[in-house]
């Protein structure tokens, strides 16, 4: 592409241009074209299971041969799994890129929630007012020097001045665990396991559930490039209506039409004559963009300039495009065709399920958005997603960023939850334990080869013993 800035859809086959500083515009844009570019993908799937249910089925039979087995498992590139349907492609689809995300019938989400911590922690501090405010000064020097690194790691200078602050604000030693993998983690049912990799976990004391896992986390962050947050600015009502058509989109089956050509240009002429953008625009697609319209749900990002003034009750004529689509959506809200949000939610709510977290961030500085799940009630979860916060004063951001971490700390945690049983009967082991019983383990696993060899040479030698007490039977076994 001509920018620095690669389409997020890139491996799924997007291969139209656009200039730098236009990603965001490109995703609104073409939404349904990628949309389309992931059905196909869907389909690619549904392929992938119909060879994996022929392949159980012939396992059943007796006439089969390993070398079948290996050929089409080969073809595939993917473990075998038993339970397979239809109505889980969209779980084997995150799992394709190595990433594992918990079933969204598990958590109801709500959004727009004002925020419910009060910057108390200043007040209750066991160090003076000035010396937090010189240490903000010091964190804003360090992020200067760092802010520009690039992309998501930007925001981690930012976390590890905070932690400073925080510990001399409570008095306690915080640890940090960076790039922390969550092993044996489950979407719900399925025998699909994962080890997703958090990039920020807090906890109060240094003990491990595995290598890299803190037993007990009270803050979860996750780091986002600049302005991938930008969809969480829209009225809370709008993101309601994406939140939950963009859930039906992606696991609804794709649809079989059979049109006709003349059929297609007639619909097509409808969408021109409407307004609607149709550049891009799949053929298969049309037809779901008419009844869209008709039914007064089609993302206003699909209209041009024109036809957004005549859905407009107010004057128009000073508004800029933007200006127009935002005060669309104040008055008369539709759902945005943009998958990110959906995607962003179910990550954040599912780390939080697995690691037993309350309060989780997506951090993309100066943007703010933050979650807090609730308990579980009725084998499902409510989760909360707060307005997003957006300082342009640095000590603001981090005073919010402080209070978050304090309100968290405060919060009872959730057990671990949709993980595999050896997680639960994990033992809480800090770092010296977990590595001395890492060398027990090795030290029994090479005593244990060592047994193995000795038992070998032992009947190596019997063996040899044997032959050299028959020389005749070893002869008679040379001869035939």
């Amino acid at each position: 592409m001509e920018s620095g800035e690669c389409c997020l859809f890139v491996p799924y086959g997007c291969n139209i241009d656009f200039l730098d500083g236009e990603l965001q515009d490109h995703l609104v844009k073409n939404m349904i074209y990628h949309f389309n570019l992931m059905q196909a993908k869907i389909k690619e799937l549904e392929d992938i299971i119909r060879k994996q249910q022929e392949l159980l089925k012939a396992r059943e039979s007796k006439i089969f041969r390993r070398e079948d087995e290996l050929k089409i498992t080969d073809e595939l590139k993917i473990e075998l799994i038993d339970d397979i349907t239809l109505d889980n492609v969209f779980a084997y689809l995150l799992n394709e890129k190595k990433q594992c995300r918990v079933d969204s019938k598990l958590f109801n989400v709500t959004f727009g929630h004002n925020v419910n911590w009060y910057r108390h922690h200043l007040k209750n501090a066991k160090i003076k007012q000035e010396d937090v405010r010189d240490l903000i000064i010091q964190i804003k020097g360090f992020w200067k020097a760092a802010k520009d690194c690039g992309k998501e790691s930007k925001n981690m200078f930012i976390m590890k001045g905070i932690q400073v602050l925080f510990e001399k604000i409570e008095q306690h030693e915080v640890f940090a665990f960076h790039q922390s993998t969550m092993s044996e983690c489950k979407h719900n049912r399925l025998k699909i396991a994962g080890s997703p990799i958090s990039d920020l976990f807090w906890a109060t004391d240094e003990t491990y559930v595995n290598e890299s896992e803190p037993f007990e986390p009270f803050f979860l962050v996750e780091y986002k490039q600049p302005r991938s947050l930008n969809v969480f600015e829209e009225e809370n009502k709008v993101l309601e209506l994406t939140w939950e058509k963009t859930l039906k989109d992606i696991k609804r089956q794709k649809a079989k039409r059979t049109k006709q050509t003349s059929k297609l240009k007639t619909d097509f002429n409808k969408l021109c004559k409407y307004g609607i953008n149709t550049s891009n625009l799949a053929d298969e697609k049309v037809a779901d963009y008419l009844k869209c319209h008709n039914n007064s749900t089609l993302d206003w990002h699909c209209y041009n300039m024109d036809a957004l003034r005549t859905y407009y009750d107010g004057d128009s004529k000073h508004f800029k495009r933007a200006e127009l689509i935002k005060a669309l959506q104040k008055t008369k809200p539709r759902p945005l065709m943009d998958s990110s949000l959906a995607d962003l939610v179910i990550q954040i709510a599912s780390y939080l399920i697995w690691s037993g977290t309350r309060i989780g961030i997506l951090l993309a500085y100066p943007q703010i958005v933050c979650f807090e799940i609730g308990e579980k009630r009725d084998n499902k979860y409510d989760i909360k997603v707060y307005k997003n916060i957006k300082h342009d004063d640095f000590e603001d951001s981090v005073l919010e960023l402080l209070s978050i971490a304090q309100y968290a700390k405060e919060l009872k945690k959730n057990p671990k939850c949709l993980r595999e049983e050896k997680i639960f009967s994990c033992k809480k082991r800090t770092r010296t334990e977990f590595e001395s019983e890492n060398k027990e383990n090795e030290k029994t696993q090479v005593k244990k080869i060592d047994q193995i060899e000795q038992h070998d040479q032992h009947e190596q030698s019997e063996s040899e013993k044997s032959e050299h007490e028959n020389p005749k039977k070893k002869k008679y076994n040379e001869k035939f």
